[in-house]
């Protein structure tokens, strides 16, 4: 079997490694950075060259792989950059495809969708205060302290916003176009009131055949203090930890009408998102 893998840096490494065990299977796959631990692994990397092309345009992305199946005879084709989803739509009926449609992938890359995706099957999220564009005037005015600032359509990190030196901050760095991370002032933005009195939780699910899975809860501790203003990789100093045994059964339950809907939209894949759940018992 023949399996092309188009990754984000240094993901899915559980899957390939299970692929290459069987010796009648080549995996091919891009690559960020450095290719010796993929190589190590018994993992075919793409020249350079060819791994520069998923920095290009869609069409340039379609056909590449498009080529790429007939030549090497692929069978399987795994896609977790959400970005690229949009080759489910050409290749899921060609191959087997392992990853999130277009319409489910938008849950990773445009919060808002997912807030309303959210809203609409009844989970609870934090009230929005306020929404408008990085050029507007008053941006970064009339908050209240702490919120969350969020892109609404574009796949970029939330920013915590602890105090009013914060919000001067934010209006500098767009100001000098440092702000928001694609130096786009007029991308939209939203914020959202900030849940103080919680623990962080994520769920990890598998989804296959319109059902799914939740295969792992877990708090996580300290992600939240890299998302300021002045952004850190998300995992510095931070550490995880079980969900206590009642907490666990509740972020399950809470979280099931939000999965299975999402399984209802197709595709086969892995994932997983936040929540905050309150020592009141709510979960957001």
């Amino acid at each position: 079997m023949n399996i092309l893998n188009i990754q984000l840096p240094k993901n899915h490494f559980h899957t390939l490694l299970s692929f290459t065990q069987n010796e009648d299977n080549k995996v091919y796959s891009n690559w960020h950075g450095s290719t010796t631990y993929e190589n190590a692994c018994g993992i075919y990397t793409l020249t350079p060259e060819d791994n520069s092309i998923f920095k290009g345009s869609k069409e340039q992305v379609i056909n590449y792989v498009g080529k790429f199946i007939e030549h090497f005879n692929i069978d399987v084709l795994q896609v977790s950059d959400p970005n690229k989803a949009y080759l489910h739509t050409y290749f899921k009926d060609r191959v087997k495809y392992i990853g999130p449609p277009e319409d489910v992938a938008r849950l990773e890359t445009d919060k808002l969708f997912s807030k309303w995706m959210a809203d609409s099957v009844g989970v609870k999220t934090p009230g929005i205060i306020k929404q408008g564009r990085y050029s507007d005037d008053d941006y970064g005015t009339n908050l209240s302290f702490p919120c969350i600032e969020k892109p609404s359509h574009t796949w970029s990190p939330a920013v915590n916003l602890f105090n009013e030196e914060d919000a001067q901050t934010a209006i500098q760095k767009v100001q000098f176009g440092a702000h928001p991370q694609t130096g786009n002032k007029d991308e939209e933005y939203f914020i959202e009131e900030y849940i103080d009195d919680m623990i962080e939780t994520n769920v990890f699910f598998v989804i296959a055949n319109g059902e799914y899975r939740i295969t792992h809860t877990q708090e996580i501790i300290g992600e939240n203090l890299n998302k300021t203003i002045e952004q850190k990789v998300w995992y510095i100093d931070s550490f995880i930890k079980p969900l206590k045994q009642e907490v666990d059964k509740i972020v399950r339950k809470k979280a099931h009408p939000y999965l299975e809907r999402i399984a209802k939209m197709g595709g086969s894949y892995e994932g997983s998102f936040c929540g905050a759940y309150t020592s009141k018992g709510e979960w957001y």
